[in-house]
């Protein structure tokens, strides 16, 4: 949400004109919806099965979006990289959420609100993919380089088994991490949509930038 508060403001790319404002205003509000419904289906789940005191330590995409986004880093920079994995996120999340709502091993609660997100987040997808171009072709070289390498750190930490994460899950739940950890990691996460995206606004290069080697946090 901080990255389309940015892109509204005029912080990431200068003042978007207004159809593009309203795009990232609709977005704006989905994000809100989803925040919502999430934390009200995780808490009902979590208290029907004696969890409210589970602890979640931070994700791997969390912890890399606090170490890319330090006190050190310029305002105009931080805009562009919270957009980058704005923008990552938003064009790989599909597969993850379609995994989730054919999961017959979750609670239907979840299964649901994935599918209510899984709807908002195609939509997003089309929508951003069009404003891409026009965002890019707004940004200087120098500033179309932070937000390309900012992307593939995203793309990286979303790719993350985030280990670190599960074990701690696992530990608090009192269950093995050995046979259950390879199940519970096996989300997707396919870049080609946001390589595609990126293609168009010119970043041909961006695939070789992601093949050239993982920019992500390590995670054990």
């Amino acid at each position: 949400m901080p990255a389309l508060l940015d892109l509204h403001g005029g912080q990431t790319a200068g003042m978007l004109h207004f159809g593009q404002r309203r795009a990232i205003a609709e977005m704006l509000t989905d994000e809100g919806h989803h925040i919502r419904l999430m934390v009200q289906a995780s808490s009902t789940v979590a208290s029907g099965r004696g969890l409210t005191a589970l602890v979640l330590p931070p994700s791997v995409v969390v912890r890399g979006a606090r170490a890319r986004l330090n006190d050190s880093v310029a305002p105009a920079r931080r805009a562009l990289i919270r957009f980058a994995l704005a923008a990552a996120s938003e064009l790989m999340i599909d597969p993850t959420l379609a995994a989730l709502c054919d999961a017959r091993e979750l609670q239907p609660l979840i299964r649901h609100v994935a599918e209510a997100q899984l709807r908002d987040e195609r939509a997003h997808a089309v929508a951003l993919a069009g404003l891409l171009p026009e965002i890019c072709a707004a940004l200087s070289a120098e500033h179309k380089e932070c937000f390309a390498v900012g992307a593939a750190h995203a793309v990286a930490d979303l790719r993350a088994a985030d280990g670190k994460r599960w074990a701690a899950i696992l530990a608090q739940l009192e269950l093995p991490g050995g046979a259950a950890q390879p199940q519970l990691l096996s989300l997707p996460a396919d870049a080609t949509a946001l390589v595609d995206a990126l293609a168009a606004t010119g970043m041909g290069d961006f695939a070789s930038l992601l093949e050239s080697g993982r920019a992500g946090i390590a995670d054990a």
